[in-house]
């Protein structure tokens, strides 16, 4: 599976042993802020980053379709795009 541009997810490690994954939502010379699976946002100063390396695997879970018929799916991506023109 591919991962496109922009929803890589990254690990960081930081210096006191935490481990924290998410997209890259912003980052400047003084930090680096994660967003998580849940949308939630975490600000990391790079003096506490001990490592940031990309994951391999996606935040989307493996399998998200299996079960839905054809007809779900297409149902599906109509509805994303309606709430997507708002």
């Amino acid at each position: 599976m591919e991962i496109r541009e922009g929803f890589l997810s990254y690990l960081v490690l930081t210096d006191d042993g935490r481990s924290v994954t998410g997209m890259i939502a912003a980052q400047d010379s003084k930090t680096v802020t994660l967003r998580n699976a849940e949308n939630q946002m975490n600000i990391l100063s790079r003096d506490q980053i001990e490592s940031l390396r990309a994951l391999p695997t996606s935040l989307m879970p493996n399998n998200l379709l299996t079960g839905l018929s054809d007809q779900d799916i297409r149902d599906l991506f109509s509805y994303l795009s309606l709430g997507a023109q708002r």
